[in-house]
C-alpha cells in the first residue's frame, strides 16, 4: 500500500508541475513558439553548409603476361598504400588545395582480395577527382611493372621470332626439294634417290606443321585472355556522396528546442515573481 501511495503522489506532483508550467507559459505561448521557430530558421540559414565528400570502392586487376602475374597482390597493395604512390595520385588529379590533398591521401587504401584482385578505396571533394584517382592507380602500377612486362614479353616474342625464322628456312628447303622431286619425276629413268627425296620433303612439311601449331599456341598465350595490363575490374565507376552537402537541419531543430525550453523556464520564473 505504501508503494501505491508513493506512486500516486509522484503522479500528482508531475501533473501539478505540468499544470504550473502550462499556466505560466500560456500567456506567452504564441510568442515562445514563434521565437523558437525564428531561432531554428536563423541557425539553419547561417550555419555554413557541410562540404561534400564523394567516395567509392572498386577492384583493380593486376596485369599478367602469358597467364602469370608480374607482381603479387600483396606487393601491389603495399605500393598503393605507400606515401610516394599517394603523392603521385594527388599530382595526377591536380589537387591544389590542402583539403583535397589530405582527403585523398588519408582515404586512399588498398587491400588484396584474392586471385590477382586488389580492392581500392578513395574519397575526394568531387566525383571527377574520385574517378581520376581510381583511373590513375592502375596506370601507375602498370608503369612500375614496365620492365617486368617487357622482359616477359621479350621471351615470348623471341620464341615467335625464332619460329618465323625456322618457318622461312623450312619453306626455302621445301621449295628446293619440291623442284628436285619434280625434276626427278620428269626424268624418263627416275633415279633411285627419288624416294628418299620425297620422304625428306614429307618430314619438312611435318616440321612446318609443328612450327605453325607452336606459333598459334604462343599467339594464344599473348592473347587478351592470358596477357593484359593492370586495369580496373569495372569500367563504369559508381561514385556516391559520402558526406554533405546540406543545411544543418539537426542543429536547427536542436537550437529551436533549446530556445523553447529557455523561454519556458523564463516564463515559469516570471510567473513565480509576478504577484497574484
Amino acid at each position: 500500500m505504501a508503494d501505491r501511495r508513493e506512486t500516486v503522489s509522484a503522479e500528482r506532483y508531475l501533473g501539478g508541475l505540468a499544470m504550473l508550467i502550462y499556466q505560466a507559459c500560456r500567456p506567452y505561448l504564441t510568442w515562445m513558439l514563434l521565437s523558437a521557430f525564428v531561432v531554428g530558421v536563423l541557425v539553419y540559414l547561417l550555419v555554413p553548409r557541410a562540404a561534400p565528400i564523394y567516395g567509392t570502392e572498386t577492384r583493380v586487376q593486376l596485369g599478367v603476361v602469358d597467364g602469370g602475374a608480374l607482381i603479387s597482390v600483396d606487393a601491389g597493395a603495399d605500393k598503393i598504400n605507400s606515401p610516394e604512390f599517394q603523392r603521385l595520385v594527388v599530382d595526377a588529379v591536380e589537387a591544389k588545395d590542402a583539403r583535397s590533398i589530405q582527403l585523398i591521401t588519408d582515404s586512399l587504401y588498398a587491400r588484396p582480395v584474392g586471385g590477382n584482385m586488389i580492392e581500392v578505396r578513395v574519397r575526394a571533394p568531387t566525383e571527377q577527382m574520385v574517378r581520376q584517382a581510381l583511373q590513375t592507380v592502375p596506370r601507375l602500377l602498370e608503369e612500375r611493372q614496365k620492365n617486368l612486362r617487357e622482359q616477359a614479353l621479350a621471351g615470348v616474342n623471341g620464341q615467335l621470332a625464332a619460329i618465323d625464322i625456322l618457318l622461312a628456312g623450312l619453306s626455302n628447303i621445301e621449295g628446293q626439294l619440291s623442284d628436285l622431286a619434280k625434276a626427278s619425276a620428269a626424268d624418263a629413268s627416275p633415279s633411285l634417290g627419288a624416294a628418299p627425296l620425297l620422304d625428306l620433303l614429307l618430314k619438312i612439311q611435318q616440321e612446318q606443321s609443328t612450327a605453325r601449331l607452336k606459333k598459334i599456341d604462343l599467339g594464344t598465350r599473348l592473347g587478351l585472355q592470358k596477357t593484359y595490363p593492370t586495369r580496373l575490374s569495372e569500367e563504369n565507376i559508381k561514385v556516391s556522396l559520402v558526406a554533405g552537402p546540406g543545411r544543418p537541419l539537426r542543429s536547427a531543430v536542436l537550437a529551436a528546442g533549446v530556445a523553447l525550453l529557455a523561454f519556458m523556464l523564463f516564463a515559469v520564473i516570471l510567473g513565480q515573481r509576478t504577484p497574484g
